[in-house]
């Protein structure tokens, strides 16, 4: 496929299972192949030029571009209220590739819209809509050329429900599918440019529970198929073909098919820098307190020696590392879920301290850091507004977390109703705390001043 294109394609399925994928599907000896669920047309891509290609998705961006690569027509419009309110975004929709471009377009903006579909009021997200409006007709026509210069053909493509275009499918056809991983996970996805566009949008019930596994018998029961899961599936154990689990939090993904292949991709233990100097036993805290920004490989590292493994945390959107003079003491990390109901909240997605340390309460060293007044400024900076609070969970057997006492306050305590004392899964935590602080209080010095006040008695 031209490269050109390549961007275009919102999310993927990951570079392991593709080249799975590759491999299981090169000896097939089938003319036509069924993508059932083809998401942004990943599969398609890996499977160019080898197989008459037939998909079948339902989501407004799966649907868009199904229906171009297919040369099908599909009817998209602005919705009435956008093409007054932003009548720059309807101003080019005369021809079906300025459609496709503009609904491509439009899903890099679409999170400047809240969830009813009105404008954020945040200066930020103004700026991108003028920069839009401004720059429209030629990012129109850039994206455009691009598509144009997309070599992906599909045969045919259906926007339904995947389940009865199976069961309507010649058994000559291979199948391969990477059904939806979580509930309602395309619907959250593409909500906003349902608001944005109209459009014919297909019926369909959701491929989940006894429904999930009837339709992955029925993909087994063919000659040449495959197909991708986030958990083992013990009714297919004879078909396992590959693992892929690129990091240690990263999602798993279990490949089944019909064809003789292994191949497992597991994430190596990840080991912080050599030249990281880190605080240790018998070392004494010298210096000023200070943050900075974490690469990304490097935090993962430090989570995975000293986060509990139990506890799975998202992708961090900024990590921050926190030194006392030249040593690290320890990390933290914001992320970008939805933290609160007011916008200036923040999420503290993970924090912990380096171990073992002659300091049993350093963890509370590391929350001052990130309730400074500079952490404050960084949190500023990847949110590009205002940010007054911040809001983190911990997962405790404990109905309080006495790491986050007396600097958070507690807002939601929820207790894990299938919780044993004597479970076998000795992982599993009782409560689920949810803690929120204001932020930039104090400075970083500050802080350091407040924690060997109270909190640096060494361990005996």
């Amino acid at each position: 496929m031209n490269k050109g294109g390549e961007h275009l394609f919102q999310g993927t399925i990951p570079q392991a299972v593709r080249q799975i994928l590759a491999e299981t599907c090169a000896g097939w000896d089938v003319k036509d192949v069924a993508v059932a669920c083809s998401g942004n047309l990943t599969v398609e891509r890996v499977l160019a030029n080898q197989f008459s290609l037939h998909s079948c998705d339902v989501s407004i961006y799966s649907c868009a571009l199904g229906s171009h690569f297919a040369g099908q027509p599909m009817r998209l419009a602005v919705r009435d209220d956008y093409a007054e309110s932003l009548p720059w975004l309807a101003s080019r929709m005369g021809t079906p590739e300025d459609r496709l471009a503009t609904l491509l377009l439009a899903s890099n903006f679409a999170q400047a819209l809240d969830s009813q579909g009105r404008l954020k009021p945040n200066a930020y997200y103004r700026r991108v809509m003028e920069g839009y409006a401004r720059q429209w007709p030629e990012l129109v026509d850039q994206t455009a050329g691009k598509l144009a210069a997309c070599e992906l053909r599909l045969s045919s493509f259906n926007a339904g429900d995947a389940a009865p275009w199976l069961e309507g499918l010649s058994a000559d056809y291979g199948v391969v599918s990477y059904p939806p991983f979580w509930a309602d996970g395309y619907e959250a996805m593409f909500k906003r440019l349902d608001l944005l566009f109209d459009w014919d949008k297909p019926t369909y019930d959701m491929l989940e529970g006894d429904r999930m596994t009837a339709f992955l018998h029925r993909i087994a029961d063919r000659r040449c198929w495959t197909f991708g899961l986030p958990v083992k599936h013990p009714d297919f154990t004879d078909h396992l073909r590959g693992f892929t689990q690129t990091t240690k939090f990263g999602v798993p993904i279990y490949v089944y098919g019909s064809r003789e292949t292994r191949r497992v991709v597991a994430p190596g233990r990840a080991y912080p820098p050599a030249g990281l100097r880190r605080l240790g036993q018998g070392e004494a805290l010298d210096g000023a307190l200070r943050i900075a920004p974490l690469a990304a490989d490097t935090f993962n590292a430090l989570r995975a020696t000293y986060l509990n493994p139990a506890i799975k945390p998202a992708a961090p959107t900024l990590a921050v590392g926190v030194w006392v003079g030249e040593v690290l003491v320890g990390a933290f990390a914001f992320g970008s879920q939805k933290s609160y109901s007011d916008a200036d909240t923040v999420y503290l997605l993970s924090d912990f301290a380096v171990a073992p340390t002659d300091y049993p309460r350093l963890s509370k060293l590391v929350l001052m850091a990130a309730l400074s007044r500079e952490s404050q400024i960084l949190a500023e900076r990847m949110t590009r507004h205002r940010v007054r609070r911040i809001m983190t969970t911990a997962f405790t057997q404990n109905p309080v977390s006495m790491k986050y006492r007396g600097l958070f306050s507690m807002v939601s305590r929820k207790e894990n109703a299938d919780w044993r004392e004597d479970a076998a899964d000795t992982s599993q935590m009782r409560y689920m705390l949810n803690y929120i602080a204001d932020c930039g209080r104090w400075t970083l010095a500050e802080g350091l001043e407040t924690w060997l006040k109270k909190h640096a008695s060494k361990s005996a």
